[in-house]
This record gives C-alpha cells, structure tokens and sequence, in this order.
C-alpha cells in the first residue's frame, strides 16, 4: 500500500494551516501538554499528595515540643508548650514566653473562649494568660479548686470541650467542670480518661483502661460498653458529630457510629481498615471528613467512608502521629504532632504525585491501561502499585532496562514504548523488542483502523498489527525528512497531527485505509519556534 510523501502541499491545505490554532512556546515538549485520560476504576483512589506543610518548634519559635493546638476566634492558631505559647496564621508566628517567677504552668492543654482570652490551670487553680508590655506572659488567678477536691490531688493538665462545657482532668481521678463565670464542680471520678465528648445534652468519658464508655447526665453515671472485648481496645480516642449520631475513632477497632447507646460499624471501605488506631477526627469543607490513623496517616474521606485523598506517613515520619486535628475556614486542616504542627490544604488546589516517583519531574504524560495508571515521565515509564485497599501506593518503573523512553502508548491493549533502539510492548513474559530497527518509535492512531494501528519513527510511517503471539510491525514506508515526532493529536477520524520540533510539523491524512503524510515548515508559515497544535471541538 502507498505511502505519497509532498513537501508542496496544496493552496487549501496552507490555507489550513495558517488558520490552524498553532502555540509558540519556546523549547518545550509536547508531552507538557494538559492531557486527558479516562477515569479509573471506581474502586481505586488515584488522588496524590495534599498541599502540606509540617512546621518543626523553631519554625513556630518555640524551644520545646507543642502540648496543645487550639483555633482562636479570629482564625489564628494558638500553640502551647510548657511555658511558650505561638499564635500565627500559618506564615506568620509571634512566640511568647512565659515571665520568670510567674504562677508556674501546669497545664498541657488550653482553654479559648469566644472573647479570645486564653485560660490554663495552675498549681492555685483556673488562671487567665495575660501578655505583658514585654511580650512575656503571666498567669492570672481567676477561680480556685472546689473545696470538696481530695487533699494533696494534683491539679487537671488537661481540658476537652463537652456539650458546651470545659471538662478538665489529669489523665485520672477527678473530673471537674468549669468555664469562665462559674464555679468548677465535679463530674465523675474515672479510672484513666482516653477520650471525653458531649452528645444529646451528656457527656461521655471514654476509660482507657477498660474501654468502658461513661455517660453523665443530670448527676447520674451509667456505663456502656463499645465492643466485645471488655478491653482497652474498645477505647474512644477521637469523635465528631455525624449527622444525628456521632463518629467516633477506637483504640484499634477503627471507625464506628454511635447513637447515644449503641454502636455500629461505620463502613466496609477498607481506606480505613476495622482494626486500625484512629488517633484524631474532624469534619472539612464540602461535607468530608479528616481521621488520623496511625500507620497510614491522614485520610480524607466522605459520608459513605470512601477515601477521597490520603497524606501517607511515608512522605515524613512526623505524620505517622497526629495527636489533635483542627479545621479552619478557608479549607485548611491543622494538626499536632510530636515535635511540630501540620497545615493541609483540603480540598487541595492540586494533588502532588512526585512524592511516588522519587525524584523531581521535568515532564510527566499520565496513561490508562485496564483502568490503573501508567506515566511516562522523564524517558522512565512508570506503572502505578495499588493496595488491598486499591490506593495507589507508588510508581514503579517498568521498562525495557538501561534506555530513554522515547514515547509510550496503551492503545493497541499492550504497554508500548519507542526507544533509540527499537520498539518494545511488554507481554506476560515481559518486555519484548518487536522492531529493533525502529529509532524512536510512537503510535500515532488513537484507535484501530481495520485492525491496524499507524506508527512513525524517524524516517518511515507504518502500521502494527496485534496478532497471537504479540504485536508485529505489518507494513512500513519510508518517509525522507521525518525526524522525531514529539506529540501528535487527531484531529477528528481522518486526521492526524505531528508536532516535530522546532519549525516543524505534520499532517497525517487517512482516507480508505492509506495514509498520506505532508511537512510543513517555515516556507509554509510555520514560525521559527517550537509549535504545538491543539484541538478545540473536533477542530485543529
């Protein structure tokens, strides 16, 4: 079959091309070009990396590792230490210490009230921050303990906010209630405190020790039990209204739903899986949710708990712990770690994929192939890795061994790449060099053509057909002045576009199973840059 190769193309076809829409953009290669791919298979997670940023101490101005992390009323973050406090808006960050010979800080948490005013126990009681002139903070004594607190007790480190109260314990004993303007009284004495949460005008504690769940209300104490085992494994760690129950994070069973009295599984997705430790929740913009869970790291998911995007622990160690969780307005997560704090765009502008490469990518072209995910990035070809869970886990390279990958494709059903040295597409034995004669070989037809599929390689075009035993070039036409075809795009059923380099391009016209090839270059109005085509509509 012919092959008619022109240098002269006819007047209409130049008229054509002068009216194509054709982009100078310096030397770069097409394979920068925004792509489209088909989507995957429902039931694998393809999200990337959220915008993230982990702030160690010194960046915040800190000395000693954060204790608590809390939201101020203006949209600020407060971060406390055992005797510095920061506030700052993720890029901005003031660091106050405390003054010397002032009340001594017993606290590990804070308390925020709606005015902005920051509040900590001390060894006297319930106390105020107040900053100095001196940019130093001081304690000021505004409550004392209730009377009835038992001799010699250590004062509550610690405060979780309940069903509009502020709950203060030490991790043991006593829990006492108090907010600015009230007198603190006692709640419940309990063994070990994991978790305390309101819900339906009570408050629950969560005892680590047992994983009995205590509710109080209106003076009384009745005990539930969150699972079978009657152990710390059952234990509530973390929760956050869903709906009209509660989702609430276990010790090492995972997520689960509960009502008030009763629980029950939250899903069977496994982006979460039912024996895992979730240490930390809270709901996101759009209806989504964030859960910390050790191992993995942050999950966003939605109401069915179908993860949605993860931030792995494996992109920094700090993550694989994330003791408290906080969401701003704006669309940003705020967490604490060991020795820093976490911020995380969410919903993120953009996902972040080099992460899984290994290594900074100049140019990256993302491909389909039985709905997983491959991409040529960089002349490496690299084949996405997929959990139990079906979240994609890491690119792999997957190529012919020590060559540059000059393109790749998945039309004909295989992998097939183009090197310096003949063409490959790997089969179950694995890769295979079909055409070792081909110089940077590329597919060229989106879809069959009575079987076939077009190629171009430096000098010739052809057609490759895929029979038992694999894929065989099955006819060939040398083409003199073709050199490498960067990109190419169809341009309806008929058409095909070559962009060629600098000055360069083609056109590929298929009509009755021939194929008819023109170059064009700066005679033909091409400009002297490096020109890509486009096609909007079905049009060049």
């Amino acid at each position: 079959m012919p092959f008619p190769h022109s240098l002269t193309p006819a007047r209409n076809t130049l008229r054509l091309l002068l009216g194509t829409a054709v982009f100078c953009a310096g030397l770069v290669i097409a394979q920068a070009q925004v792509q489209r791919i088909p989507s995957g298979n429902p039931r694998l997670l393809e999200t990337g990396t959220p915008a993230f940023t982990v702030l160690a101490k010194e960046a915040l101005g800190l000395s000693s590792p954060p204790l608590d992390l809390r939201l101020m009323p203006d949209g600020r973050i407060l971060v406390l230490t055992a005797n510095e406090i920061a506030l700052g808006d993720g890029v901005r960050w003031e660091a106050f210490r405390q003054a010397p010979r002032s009340n001594p800080n017993m606290a590990s948490s804070a308390a925020v009230d709606d005015a902005g005013r920051i509040f900590l126990p001390s060894a006297a009681g319930f106390a105020r921050l107040d900053i100095g002139a001196d940019s130093q903070w001081r304690l000021t004594p505004v409550a004392g303990w209730p009377e009835i607190t038992a001799p010699g007790q250590a004062p509550p480190r610690s405060m979780s906010e309940a069903g509009g109260e502020w709950i203060w314990h030490n991790g043991s004993g006593t829990l006492l209630a108090w907010k600015p303007g009230t007198s603190a009284r006692i709640l419940a004495q309990v063994t070990t405190v994991e978790h305390v949460f309101g819900f339906n005008d009570a408050i629950y504690v969560s005892d680590h020790t047992s994983g009995v769940l205590k509710r109080i209300s209106g003076g009384q104490i009745t005990e539930l039990s969150p699972g079978d085992t009657g152990s710390a494994s059952d234990a509530i760690t973390c929760s956050v209204p869903f709906g009209k129950e509660m989702l609430v994070g276990t010790y090492t069973h995972g997520l689960r739903l509960f009502d008030g009295t009763a629980f029950r599984d939250f899903s069977k997705h496994e982006s979460i899986p039912s024996n895992a430790r979730v240490t930390a929740l809270c709901a996101t913009e759009g209806g989504m949710f964030a859960a910390a869970v050790q191992g993995i790291g942050l999950v966003f998911f939605d109401a069915q708990g179908r993860a949605v995007q993860i931030l792995d622990r494996r992109l920094d160690h700090r993550l694989a712990r994330i003791a408290r969780l906080k969401s701003a307005p704006g669309g940003v997560i705020w967490g604490l770690l060991n020795d820093g704090i976490l911020r995380v765009e969410f919903p993120s502008r953009y996902s972040n994929f080099e992460p899984l490469v290994g290594s900074a990518v100049h140019s990256a072209r993302p491909y389909r192939l039985d709905g997983k995910l491959w991409v040529l990035a960089d002349g490496r070809v690299l084949r996405g890795d997929y959990d139990e869970a079906g979240r994609l886990t890491d690119l792999v390279e997957d190529a012919p061994a020590d060559r540059f990958i000059f393109s790749f494709s998945t039309v004909t059903g295989f992998p097939v790449v183009g090197t310096q040295s003949g063409a490959f597409y790997r089969g179950p034995g694995g890769w295979t060099n079909f055409a070792p004669e081909l110089r940077n070989f590329t597919v060229l037809s989106p879809r069959a053509i009575d079987g076939r599929w077009l190629y171009a390689a430096v000098g010739e075009i052809g057609w490759l057909r895929v029979t038992p035993d694999g894929l065989t070039v099955d006819e060939r036409m040398p083409v003199p002045g073709l050199g490498d075809v960067y990109g190419n795009i169809a341009e309806g059923k008929e058409r095909i576009w070559l962009e060629l380099g600098l000055g360069r391009l083609g056109r590929v016209q298929l009509k009755n199973g021939r194929a008819e090839i023109f170059l064009y270059g700066r005679e033909h109005g091409v400009p002297v840059a490096w020109a890509q085509v486009f096609v909007i509509n079905d049009v060049a």
